[in-house]
């Protein structure tokens, strides 16, 4: 939705025809992952070429301008805010997906990954400190301790 709405803006500051339809496609688009944007683009491109109110050059600078803050920061900031996904292991899980299942498997890899991760945290890593007989807190005071020592030795080195 925000990048449906900056598509609009910005295409209406650069005077291309049609901005709400373009900003439809290139929300439509960010569905797809990877190629989607990419896709989304062309229509705007085509748009801008045919009917020439619009410098072509600034209308690709713009949408490679978008995915940049896009891919960059818009997408780490929600996959680590709503999934606690880091942004290297979704690339990772993107990739596998579409290796396994093609276009399918790309689009459901990411989602699938974070319910995953959570069954892992939530459901396994207790279980096991729950069968080693290890309590929570003691777990805690350890990855306490450990997160200590590291910033310790990084701050000696």
């Amino acid at each position: 939705l925000l990048v449906a709405v900056l598509t609009y803006i910005g295409l209406q500051l650069i005077a291309v025809p049609s901005p709400l339809v373009q900003a439809v496609l290139a929300g439509i688009g960010e569905l797809i992952p990877v190629v989607g944007p990419f896709l989304a683009a062309v229509p705007a491109l085509a748009v801008a070429l045919a009917t020439g109110e619009a410098n072509v050059v600034v209308v690709l600078a713009f949408y490679i301008g978008l995915q940049q803050v896009e891919s960059n920061i818009l997408i780490p900031l929600i996959m680590r805010g709503q999934a606690s996904i880091p942004p290297l292991l979704s690339l990772v899980a993107f990739l596998i997906g579409a290796a396994v299942a093609g276009i399918i498997g790309a689009l459901i890899a990411i989602p699938l990954f974070g319910a995953l991760r959570v069954l892992t945290v939530r459901l396994l890593v207790p279980a096991e400190r729950d069968i080693v007989g290890v309590s929570r807190a003691e777990a805690d005071a350890v990855h306490h301790e450990e997160v200590e020592r590291d910033a310790t030795e990084d701050e000696d080195e």
